[in-house]
């Protein structure tokens, strides 16, 4: 903008912005000195696409990867954990006479099967895990 006024007509400084070399600005007791030299553009390159580095975004996605998988491997344990202790609360509520231990073995037996998929979905999970870390 060539006829740009950087001060008010009525403060009566007419400087222009692109032919003055130097320009001051005063307030009070603070006093600023801006100089301005020209720039002569002789070339412009303008890219379509910037490069992309790949082993940034492979790092971030190994680091995700080994956090789901340390997460998988302790929600699995604590899973089995949690097994564990519903079967011994299992086995002393149907330790009296009362109860019939047939039933005792069929729920007993229905733990087993579900920590049983479990276990094969966790080594499932964890060996896809691994799988796609050990390709990179």
């Amino acid at each position: 903008n060539r006829t740009a006024r950087l001060n008010a007509a009525e403060h009566g400084c007419s400087c222009q912005m692109q032919t003055s070399a130097t320009l001051f600005f005063g307030c009070g007791r603070l006093v600023a000195r801006f100089s301005y030299n020209k720039v002569n553009a002789y070339n412009v390159y303008v890219r379509r696409h910037l490069p992309f580095d790949n082993s940034v975004y492979r790092r971030h996605a190994l680091r995700q990867l080994d956090i789901i998988r340390t997460s998988a491997h302790l929600l699995f344990a604590k899973f089995q954990r949690h097994v564990d202790k519903v079967a011994r609360e299992t086995r002393t509520m149907f330790g009296s006479t009362a109860n019939q231990p047939e039933n005792l073995q069929a729920l007993l037996s229905e733990l087993t099967l579900i920590t049983q998929q479990v276990e094969i979905a966790g080594t499932v999970l964890l060996g896809r895990i691994n799988t796609v870390i050990d390709l990179s």
